[in-house]
């Protein structure tokens, strides 16, 4: 394949991604704060879940860092994050002030794209998947090449 042909197929695969994103975008928006906390709660607990083998991943892929260092990195990326965010209001009205005819509605923005280096890809792609989930936003993942097998995991 040429160098253009490559260019072009790359250019194909990120719009079909942004399509498929958008449409889980344009079902999720409107998920209430229950609903919401409860697919991220999953969310959580399979990433805490699968902390070690994707720390395994990342090491043999990437050549970097430990695979105990990337463990604990993906078990705060998900549990630890988790408990600074549960509590967080991220869906309706988050607050008024009736006095000023002021009211703090949250709205979620669309598809974040989000960069993922090959440092600490795996726990860069759980904390950021997590916080687009909390906040009702879809995600397009872009990892380092040399760490696109572990993201994808």
């Amino acid at each position: 394949m040429s160098e253009h042909d490559s260019d072009l197929a790359s250019i194909a695969e990120a719009r079909e991604l942004l399509r498929r994103a958008r449409k889980a975008f344009e079902a999720f928006r409107n998920f209430d704060q229950r609903k919401v906390d409860r697919i991220v709660y999953a969310a959580v607990e399979a990433g805490y879940a699968a902390s070690e083998r994707l720390a395994k991943i990342a090491v043999e892929e990437t050549g970097l860092g430990s695979i105990p260092g990337k463990t604990a990195k993906n078990r705060f990326a998900t549990r630890g994050l988790w408990a600074g965010i549960r509590g967080m209001r991220t869906c309706g009205v988050l607050s008024e002030d009736p006095a000023r005819g002021l009211m703090e509605v949250a709205h979620p923005f669309g598809v974040v794209a989000a960069v993922v280096p090959t440092t600490n890809p795996t726990s860069t792609a759980l904390y950021k998947a997590l916080i687009c989930l909390k906040s009702r936003n879809a995600m397009v993942a872009s990892p380092h090449p040399r760490a696109a097998r572990c993201v994808a995991e």
